[in-house]
């Protein structure tokens, strides 16, 4: 089988006879990019865009693979989390976790591509009513729980656990889900915590009276309490 990349086409030919082809007639403008995430990946449509930069659908011209990758302004006041969040995605490599596959930093803009969830968010899953059974709750929560296991034994707390955070790979009734957003999270988190941040409706009360007494990372233990009975 041989491959051939162009700027917005992928083929894929056996015996000289093409049997895949990806053309993304809408594929974003890439002559800003940077030359490895051109050579690397097609840009295609754009998924959304916040205060902190914005985010598009790419697909890897090796395999064809979905990503998606955040643009983020170095300007950008939000840059501070996006660091840490790398910095912690660098350490943790977990099925249940989102996956960080590339990274490129320029001088005025930092590019990074992550597993593209195709299934939404557990927010989204639970409105406009609540869909989960006992049985897919059952599974969703425990997935959450080895997932936080996995995070406590690096010294990683979440801080910030909450249904929008957590993701879901397809939009079946049985599916994996992926822990993301890791900006206000902290490592070495076997140590005593003195920061009130994360979402104040999942926040244990150790996180709100953060000024007069320290937490440690068991507060997400209560922030996936407060989730299962959100849902459940």
């Amino acid at each position: 089988m041989n491959h051939v990349s162009l700027p917005n086409k992928v083929e894929y030919h056996v015996f000289a006879v093409p049997v895949f082809v990806y053309l993304d007639n809408g594929a974003v403008e890439a002559a800003s990019y940077p030359d490895d995430i051109k050579e690397r990946y097609v840009v295609s449509s754009l998924i959304g865009r916040g205060a902190f930069g914005e985010v598009s659908l790419i697909f890897e011209k090796k395999s064809c693979r979905k990503y998606a990758m955040k643009k983020i302004s170095k300007k950008s006041s939000f840059l501070k989390y996006t660091d840490l969040e790398v910095k912690i995605l660098r350490e943790v490599n977990h099925p249940l976790i989102i996956h960080m596959e590339y990274i490129r930093d320029t001088p005025e803009t930092l590019y990074i591509v992550m597993d593209f969830i195709e299934g939404g968010d557990l927010n989204s899953r639970l409105q406009p009513v609540l869909t989960l059974t006992e049985s897919r709750t059952k599974l969703i929560f425990y997935q959450l729980a080895l997932a936080v296991q996995y995070l406590h034994d690096k010294r990683i707390a979440h801080r910030d656990l909450k249904p929008l955070n957590i993701l879901l790979t397809s939009d079946r009734p049985e599916c994996l889900i992926k822990v993301t957003d890791f900006g206000v999270s902290k490592i070495e988190a076997n140590t005593w915590l003195r920061t009130q941040i994360g979402s104040r409706l999942y926040n244990a009360p150790e996180v709100l009276n953060a000024h007069n007494k320290p937490y440690t990372n068991k507060v997400d233990v209560w922030s996936m309490g407060v989730i299962l009975f959100y849902w459940y």
